[in-house]
């Protein structure tokens, strides 16, 4: 369909499409074609140049600039700086900026790359502030120049920030200056114990941000520093919910006493919402503030809080109990739970593993590891528990499971290394293939690569992940099988074929398994007498050859309920009947969903094939996406951001 939409020199929308589908994809046998009708009708439809961008080598770049639009000017350059290789920068560096700061802006961050200060310098002072900006940001990391943070354009003050006058510019009238700064802010200091104290002030004095994503930023910040703990505190009432959210995250290791001390001094919503958090565990000590607050003068508070507070004494009328709490995170000592060999590679594991994916804050995954847990699923996107992880006193204590999406053997090398530095760590204990949807990603070449790298002491246990335990199965056990380590693959009671086609395998073979989706997206806790997520864990947990279970609780609650796992990982005989048979009726209304909703039509390409031999409308106009302006995303101007988002 695409080389038929490629052939039809009278539907340039359609050979549009054939073309970005061509780059997109990058089918390498259509290459040819892509470009020799993009270069034909180019002239005509700079679009068909646009699309053809990816694909086209840098000399064809260069030469389809020549008398072009500023738009696809503007476009190729981007497609150009965006291939950091020598040739395209030295491309690049050949068009002609006059007139032309996008252009200009590239260039200079080229030629930053290059070393070529003297031409930053000259472009410090460039009238058009993309220009200008690309080369501060760069002088001023560089300490080639003292930072203009009083430029009068704030796209120059955003670039000049760094972290020792971010504090500076917290203040801005500018809403994407203070937003840079308090994120410089934050992550310059996020491993910080002593942080200065003008740091700590500016924080303090952003809570009271009218951006709500200044405010949620600045609760990182401010949480080191007890002056702006009354602040803060207020912050647990804020309209936002993610500043909120950020509040309770910022406070979640103080003292509650010192918190105590404090909470009687505010008033209205923040003081509701200050007693809520106190004391919502019933230590104690918060129950002794409350009562003295209520003996002392039920006038000073708000009848909100009261209410609150009487229920939680147990001394208001009718009062549902609330449901105990599966496991206590605040005051845990560590706990020893029973561990399970993690296959053969040499470590031994937790049945049930925590995955950052919903930014579980670092406090809750310190309390999550002192409650047993020891193995943890990383990606580079997941914050919290990169911090946890790398500041964590004890590397062998914390394993961590990561991977790579990538094929070429130097693009995974790069992915290993890119995970141990930000890690911190000289070795990961479990790496895998990702998405693994193909035997071509297994086989014995992909094997290699990881085994290489395992020699070498970059990792101590090699594997993939998978959907397909037909694949995982011939890929540990086949005859082209290699000695992998580890398989991640689906496991719940709604999806349980492993237990029969893997597991034995598995086990036979001594390669651990790691489950994930346990409760199914959810859909395991739904309907009559549906089990609750621990028992979902347990389930899993408890077929032979399952090394352990990935769980990714998004809040405290979630984690508190999960953790209990490891204290009791069983279920006897009736249970696992009960939500098999649970499991059963999920399975039969996904496939009823599929059928309905998700199986893509068979007279698609037929449909879309009919659409081409249609008639042509009256008049076609091609349609120009020109660049977003500098105006419209600040990207544009400091980070070349909107640029890539045009390209993506």
């Amino acid at each position: 369909m695409v080389a038929h939409a490629l052939a039809r020199a009278d539907r340039p929308h359609a050979a549009r499409w054939a073309i970005r589908w061509v780059a997109g994809t990058r089918h390498e046998p259509l290459y040819p074609t892509a470009l020799a009708r993009a270069e034909q009708d180019g002239v005509a439809t700079p679009a068909l140049r646009l699309a053809a961008a990816p694909i086209a080598d840098d000399a064809t770049l260069l030469a389809w600039t020549s008398g072009a639009p500023a738009h696809v000017v503007d476009a190729l350059a981007a497609e150009l700086h965006a291939r950091r290789r020598a040739s395209a920068g030295d491309a690049l560096l050949e068009l002609d900026a006059t007139d032309r700061p996008r252009v200009r802006a590239l260039q200079l961050d080229v030629l930053a790359r290059r070393g070529a200060w003297d031409a930053l310098l000259a472009a410090s002072t460039h009238p058009h502030r993309g220009p200008r900006a690309i080369a501060t940001r760069w002088l001023v990391r560089h300490a080639r120049i003292d930072a203009p943070i009083t430029d009068p354009d704030p796209a120059v003050r955003e670039a000049a920030i760094v972290g020792t006058n971010a504090h500076l510019l917290v203040d801005d009238h500018d809403p994407f200056v203070r937003r840079a700064a308090i994120g410089r802010l934050a992550g310059t200091y996020a491993h910080v114990h002593e942080v200065p104290a003008a740091a700590t002030a500016a924080a303090g004095r952003a809570l009271a941000d009218r951006d709500p994503w200044v405010r949620a930023v600045a609760c990182r910040v401010a949480g080191r520093d007890r002056a702006a703990l009354p602040a803060l505190l207020a912050c647990l009432a804020d309209d936002d919910a993610g500043v909120r959210a950020a509040a309770h995250d910022a406070i979640a290791d103080r003292d509650r006493a010192e918190i105590a001390a404090i909470v009687t001094t505010l008033a209205g919503p923040a003081q509701t919402a200050a007693y809520a958090w106190l004391v919502r565990e019933l230590d104690d000590a918060a129950v002794a503030v409350a009562r003295a607050a209520i003996d002392a003068d039920l006038a000073q508070l708000e009848d909100s809080t009261t209410t609150l507070l009487r229920a939680v004494l147990g001394e208001a009328t009718a009062i549902e109990p609330s449901a105990p709490r599966t496991l206590d995170l605040h005051d845990l000592t560590p706990v020893t739970v029973a561990q399970r060999p993690f296959g053969r590679a040499g470590f031994d594991v937790a049945p049930l593993a925590i995955s950052g994916a919903f930014g579980l804050s670092e406090a809750s995954l310190r309390r999550a590891h002192l409650a047993g847990a020891n193995l943890f699923f990383w990606e580079p996107s997941y914050t919290e528990l990169t911090r946890f992880l790398k500041t964590h006193p004890d590397p062998t204590t914390t394993r961590v499971v990561t991977g790579s999406y990538h094929a070429e053997p130097a693009s995974i090398e790069a992915d290993v290394e890119r995970a141990l530095r930000t890690l911190g760590r000289d070795t990961l204990d479990v790496f895998l293939l990702f998405w693994t949807r193909s035997d071509a990603r297994v086989d014995a070449a992909a094997y290699d690569v990881l085994a290489r790298l395992k020699r070498r002491g970059k990792i101590r246990a090699v594997g993939f992940s998978t959907h397909h335990r037909e694949l995982a199965r011939d890929a540990i056990a086949g005859p082209h099988a290699s000695p992998w380590d580890v398989v991640m693959i689906r496991h719940s009671a709604a999806h349980p074929g492993i237990e029969t086609e893997l597991l034995p395998a598995a086990r036979a073979q001594g390669t651990a398994i790691l489950t994930f989706s346990a409760l199914c997206y959810g859909r395991m806790l739904t309907g009559a007498n549906a089990p609750s997520p621990a028992d979902c864990y347990r389930y899993s947990i408890a077929q032979p050859g399952v090394t352990a279970c990935i769980s990714a609780p998004r809040r405290d609650e979630e984690l508190a309920e999960n953790l209990a796992v490891l204290q009791d990982a069983t279920l006897d005989a009736a249970a696992i009947t009960a939500i098999r048979a649970h499991g059963v009726g999920v399975r039969a209304e996904n496939q009823r969903f599929n059928t309905l909703l998700r199986q893509p039509t068979r007279d698609a390409a037929a449909a879309a094939r009919e659409m081409l031999a249609a008639e042509l409308p009256p008049a076609e106009v091609v349609e120009h996406r020109p660049l977003p302006r500098a105006g419209q995303a600040r990207g544009a101007r400091t980070k070349l951001g909107a640029i890539r988002r045009g390209r993506r």
